[in-house]
C-alpha cells in the first residue's frame, strides 16, 4: 500500500530533531484553537499538546506509547499507527464526520490480512534517527505495536517539500525487475531522510533478512508475530547504515 499524504509523529519533545514547526489544533471552549507545535520542544500527544481526532481524544501519552501520524492535513481527519491506537488491535471509536455520535469497529493489526508493504510517503512517519543520523526508537515503538504479518514499513524520517520527490515510476519498476523492496525505495530518496523498519525471523542475519532479501516478485516469508525487527535509514548518500535488531 503506498500512502501518499501528510505524516508526521505524535511523541514526546525530542530536541535531537530537526526544528520543524507546523500547525496543530487543540480542543477547547467548544472549538479547534489552532497551535504551532515542534517536535524538538513540545510534545505532540503530551499534556502541553494534546493530540486530539476523532473520537478517540485528547490523547496525551504519547511519550509513552509514541504513533504514526497518517494525514495530519485537516483538524481532525488521521488514523494512529500504534499499540493502544488504530490498528493495535481490539475495539477503537471512529466517526465518519465530526458532528457524527461515536460508533467502534474492531481493528486487526496491519498485515492480518494481505498488506505486505506499507509506505508512508510523507513526513516524518517512520523517525528513526534524529538530524544526525544517530538512532531513535520512536518508529520501532509505535510499528512495532501493530505488527500482524507486515513485511515492511517504509518512510521517512524527517520532513521535505514535494519538490525534493524523485519519480516514483523508477521504484515501481524496480520493483518490477525483482529489486528489493527497500533497496528501490531508497534509490529514489528525496534528501537523505528514507527509513525502514522490517518484520524478521530469528535468528537474525542480514544477508538473509527481510531488510534484505524481500522482493515484490518474490516476497519471503515472515513470521507473525516477528521475533524482531529490523531498521535502516539514510544518514548520507554512501553507505547505507542500519540498526542491529529491536525485541
Amino acid at each position: 500500500m503506498f500512502f501518499y499524504g501528510h505524516n508526521n509523529m505524535i511523541t514526546e519533545a525530542q530536541p535531537l530533531l530537526e526544528s520543524d514547526p507546523f500547525d496543530c489544533y487543540v480542543w477547547g471552549n467548544n472549538d479547534w484553537l489552532k497551535n504551532s507545535c515542534d517536535l524538538t520542544t513540545t510534545g505532540w500527544g503530551t499534556v502541553q499538546i494534546p493530540f486530539d481526532y476523532y473520537a478517540n481524544r485528547p490523547i496525551k501519552n504519547a511519550a509513552q506509547y509514541p504513533a504514526a501520524v497518517t494525514y495530519l492535513y485537516h483538524k481532525h481527519t488521521a488514523s494512529l499507527l500504534g499499540g493502544p491506537y488504530d490498528f493495535g488491535g481490539g475495539e477503537r471509536p471512529y466517526k465518519l464526520k465530526w458532528e457524527d455520535p461515536a460508533q467502534k469497529v474492531t481493528y486487526g493489526k496491519l498485515g492480518s490480512q494481505s498488506l505486505k508493504w506499507l509506505i508512508l510517503y510523507g513526513c516524518k512517519a517512520v523517525i528513526n534517527s534524529d538530524e544526525n543520523g544517530d538512532y531513535l526508537p520512536l518508529a520501532n515503538k509505535a510499528l512495532t505495536a501493530v505488527h500482524g504479518g507486515y513485511h515492511m514499513i517504509l518512510g521517512h524520517r524527517y520532513s521535505y517539500f514535494t519538490s525534493d520527490l524523485m519519480p516514483t515510476e523508477t521504484f515501481a519498476r524496480a520493483l518490477l525487475f525483482g529489486r528489493p523492496v527497500q533497496e528501490a525505495y531508497f534509490e529514489i530518496d528525496p534528501i537523505q531522510n528514507s527509513s525502514a523498519l522490517a518484520a524478521e525471523d530469528y535468528p537474525f542475519n542480514w544477508e538473509t533478512s527481510t531488510m534484505e532479501r524481500d522482493t515484490w516478485v518474490y516476497p519471503i516469508a515472515v513470521p507473525n508475530p516477528a521475533f524482531a525487527f529490523s531498521e535502516r535509514w539514510i544518514r548520507t548518500l554512501s553507505p547505507l547504515i542500519g540498526e542491529n535488531p529491536k525485541p
